[in-house]
């Protein structure tokens, strides 16, 4: 609720998650409700009292009134704290419920936001075979004590996203609601995957490991603390976190594979532009090397071209000709063949012909570096056919968007759209942008590239969620509301481009500012990046915890050109 006076206070009580703990274990119970939010009437502002004081209030008397406590670090939930009266019937043995609350103001442009991780006495209980079984007391209530943990971590990283959010007093309360809840799923997947992955406390190994995690991260607060301000330095810290992360994680991929292909090509753009240059150019060196600077395998198959965009841009800088001959005669290989076969979708023609759309990333930049580095435009008339003999199959016209391969053209999700896959449309978008930055200025077929990645951008742009995250489905982003930072990263990378080049209207850079604040939210302390989904051809879930190394190159590839915009600003 907005006031004349030019005050605004706003309360919301959320219920993130309710456990119950079955006598075995844990299971999740059926759902309840916290009290309804309510807008609270402005208070007069008191002299004594400081600017928070308000809100602080607010929150106590949330607290009071569910008769719920904070977390706290020297407070330890004990068995007594369960108060409420057990079910006569029913297998599951206890019952923990905990909430977030939070609450803003805005006076004038001056914001304040509070957020609470509690714990709900009332609403929490535990059976007397759970207390008596000595094992079954100390495990189950450590399992509930690092759920209750994980509530606090979220609540951090709702506070510290919040008092780092640009200009919130100019959002509408819609807007900042929607940023609440978005951030709450977050807390939920995070909850349920750790409950999934520990099967609610039976599996020990990853009960103490996932303990582990959880308390490092509250004592360790946030070791790597990064923001989503578009200013050069933030931008460069958060590619450097997730890059190092990366590098401190190699991925289980052979170094000629696909997966690998964005991280090295962000790394290089990471490397021109961070102090560390050395570093991070002698790690691509070492993965070409590792190669023998060959492409993958298969002759034809469009992944196995992608590696060598890192090739051609360490040539760029080092004129080392053996990185990019194999990769050339490869190339030259192709020159001979007809690529005259029909594209329905077979396994067997990937090798063949770019039947789906994820191969115009992996080979087309490869084929433009290779004119751009050898002055042969037999590579670029090349790409160029291949190009636009997959977009004239796959590109619906009338959405404006790419089907993944023949099988999805009459598929349809669950609400009626047709399936159009996040991460799909982010290959060709990034693509489309890595092709244009690479072809000569000259080329007499400029114009229709352009034409397709404005057409695209425009539409791309309108299915961006407001917390900044694509989902997996495009067409359907309820059916997969966690956030995707894959598909995300790609758009963001492209419509960054894209803006800076000129070939798109400032009326973009809200819609890029939003996409790079959610990759940088998705980024843990550590520098791992979340949500990624994993290897795919289709819309498909996400969790906090996933992460692949493809998606770490959608992050610098993104932050590069956001690295760009905020020179510009």
């Amino acid at each position: 609720m907005r006031c004349r006076r030019n005050e605004v206070m706003k309360r919301r009580t959320l219920l993130s998650l309710l456990i119950t703990i079955a006598l075995s274990g844990c299971g999740h119970g059926g759902g309840a409700s916290s009290r309804p939010a309510a807008p609270v009437a402005p208070k007069a502002p008191v002299a004594p009292k400081t600017r928070s004081a308000a809100l602080d209030d607010l929150l106590r008397e949330d607290l009071t009134a569910d008769s719920a406590f904070p977390w706290s670090a020297a407070r330890r939930l004990r068995w007594s704290d369960f108060r409420g009266q057990p079910p006569d019937r029913g297998t599951e043995g206890a019952k923990t419920g905990y909430v977030l609350f939070y609450a803003w103001k805005c006076r004038g442009e001056a914001f304040d936001f509070r957020v609470i991780a509690a714990f709900r006495p009332r609403q929490s209980w535990v059976k007397a075979v759970i207390v008596n079984d000595s094992a079954q007391r100390r495990s189950a209530l450590g399992h509930e004590q690092t759920h209750f943990d994980l509530a606090e971590i979220h609540a951090q990283k709702m506070r510290q996203y919040f008092n780092e959010l640009p200009e919130p007093c100019r959002k509408t309360e819609p807007e900042l609601t929607a940023l609440a809840r978005g951030l709450l799923q977050e807390e939920k997947a995070e909850q349920r995957r750790y409950d999934a992955e520990t099967e609610h406390g039976l599996r020990s190994a990853p009960q103490a490991t996932w303990s582990q995690d959880v308390a490092g991260r509250l004592r360790g607060g946030e070791p790597i603390r990064l923001n989503d301000a578009v200013e050069p330095q933030a931008v460069l810290r958060a590619m450097t976190a997730v890059a190092d992360w990366q590098l401190a994680n190699p991925s289980a991929y052979k170094a000629y594979e696909w997966q690998g292909a964005p991280f090295w090509a962000g790394l290089y753009e990471l490397a021109v532009r961070s102090s560390s240059r050395q570093t991070y150019l002698d790690a691509i060196r070492r993965n070409g090397e590792s190669a023998q600077w060959q492409p993958g395998p298969q002759p034809f198959l469009a992944d196995d071209h992608a590696v060598t965009q890192s090739y051609f841009l360490l040539y760029r800088l080092a004129a080392e000709r053996s990185m990019i001959e194999p990769a050339l005669a490869r190339f030259d290989q192709m020159l001979r063949a007809p690529f005259a076969e029909s594209l329905e979708w077979s396994e067997a023609k990937t090798l063949r012909e770019w039947v789906w759309c994820d191969a115009l990333f992996m080979s087309p930049p490869a084929l433009a570096l290779a004119a751009s580095a050898t002055g042969d435009r037999r590579y670029v008339a090349l790409m160029d056919r291949l190009w636009w003999k997959t977009t004239d199959y796959l590109y619906d016209k009338r959405e404006r968007l790419f089907y993944r391969d023949s099988r999805f053209f009459e598929q349809r999700e669950r609400n009626g759209q047709k399936v159009f896959w996040s991460r799909g449309n982010g290959w060709v978008l990034a693509g489309l942008a890595r092709v244009l930055q690479y072809l000569p200025k000259d080329y007499a077929g400029r114009k229709r590239y352009v034409a397709l990645f404005q057409d695209m951008a425009a539409r791309i742009a309108r299915l961006q969620g407001p917390d900044g995250y694509w989902r997996a489905s495009l067409l359907d982003p309820a059916s997969r509301p966690i956030p995707e930072t894959s598909g995300t990263g790609f758009f963001t990378y492209a419509l960054a481009w894209g803006m800076n080049e000129g070939l798109l209207g400032r009326e973009y850079e809200p819609t890029i500012r939003r996409g790079w604040s959610a990759l940088v939210r998705a980024v843990h302390p550590t520098g791992k990046l979340g949500y990624v989904q994993r290897v795919g051809d289709q819309p498909g879930d996400t969790g906090p915890e996933q992460t692949e190394i493809y998606g770490t190159g959608a992050f610098l590839l993104a932050g590069s050109e956001v690295f760009r915009l905020a020179r510009h600003d």
